[in-house]
């Protein structure tokens, strides 16, 4: 029979034809079925494409860089930790990628309402040429971690890499030793974009004291959007941003932590992070809201009124400013 088939050449090459034929449409099978699968994970692809400036220039974003609900964030504290390069600096790595200057440290990914998320994939470069190693440690909100390695090549272009078992996390860090450049973070639309203010004021008074050592008193109301489905303050952290230019200050006063008194009234009196925080919100008619938080010990460096002021409540959020 091998003989017969080795002198049989039309029969030959009809079985080639039908085995390439058979692994094109397996092929095509299993990237039909990729699709459908990445489809169905209901999946969007955070890229900086608006953030692209046709020149040699490097631009600094700051600590952090917040885009289509999540936010990027420089562990270090190098007010240059991430930036941008334009397209005709030598670095480029052919699109417009967030470069972590801070190399030998953690770049973190988070949703911008604390929400968990399901992340994907990234596009990494080196920054310098060389051949560079990363560490991704996705951290589950059920407990627990989920750790990939990753390689690259000495070339400054971006490497595609896609992940599996970082579903549910609640942050992604990426170990960055050299200072990479990414971009295409492939990531779950569950994180749903906050639902804005439909009115937000505030008063803000700020005291110098010594460094790591300033004071701050505000004074809000505001008023929840028709999409909003309400304020949970057992289950939703409230984060309080103050931005002026590259400088601000953030703390966030997690879930379960404000006590309703017998008015009403929710309160917390503690500490976080090295500030001394009083805070009340008080439900008002209809859908709106006074707040006030009062801060001891924080470094507000760089901030001076008119300062932007942003209030995030689980999934809702307002920003104005503070004067």
């Amino acid at each position: 029979m091998d003989r017969a088939l080795a002198q049989d050449k039309p029969l030959r090459r009809a079985l080639l034809l039908a085995g390439k034929w058979f692994v094109a449409r397996s092929a095509a099978l299993l990237l039909l079925l990729s699709m459908v699968e990445y489809a169905n994970a209901d999946m969007m692809t955070m890229n900086f494409e608006r953030l692209r400036h046709e020149d040699t220039q490097v631009v600094i974003l700051g600590t952090h860089y917040e885009q289509d609900g999540y936010v990027l964030r420089s562990s270090g504290s190098r007010p240059d930790g991430l930036v941008t390069l334009g397209t005709l600096h030598f670095l480029f790595p052919g699109e417009t990628s967030i470069r972590y200057v801070g190399g030998g440290e953690s770049l973190s990914l988070t949703s911008a309402n604390s929400l968990p998320f399901d992340f994907f994939g990234i596009d990494i470069a080196t920054s310098g040429g060389a051949p560079a190693s990363f560490t991704v440690t996705g951290f589950l909100a059920s407990g627990g971690t989920v750790v990939s390695e990753v390689s690259i090549t000495n070339e400054i272009r971006l490497q595609t890499f896609r992940f599996t078992g970082f579903e549910n996390v609640h942050e992604v860090q990426i170990f960055d030793a050299s200072g990479g450049q990414y971009d295409n973070i492939i990531v779950s639309s569950a994180a749903v974009l906050p639902t804005p203010f439909a009115a937000f004021t505030a008063k803000l008074k700020i005291e110098r004291g010594p460094r790591i050592d300033d004071t701050f008193a505000l004074q809000s109301t505001f008023t929840l959007g028709a999409g909003s489905d309400g304020i949970d303050l057992s289950h939703e952290d409230v984060t309080l941003k103050l931005t002026q230019g590259t400088a601000s200050f953030a703390t966030t006063i997690p879930a379960r932590s404000f006590i309703k008194d017998k008015q009403g009234r929710f309160t917390f009196t503690g500490t976080i992070n090295g500030v001394s925080l009083e805070a009340t919100m008080t439900p008002q008619k209809g859908q709106q809201f006074a707040w006030k938080v009062e801060g001891e010990h924080a470094d507000l460096t760089g901030i001076a009124n008119p300062v932007t002021v942003t209030l995030t409540i689980g999934d809702d959020r307002g920003s104005t400013i503070g004067k």
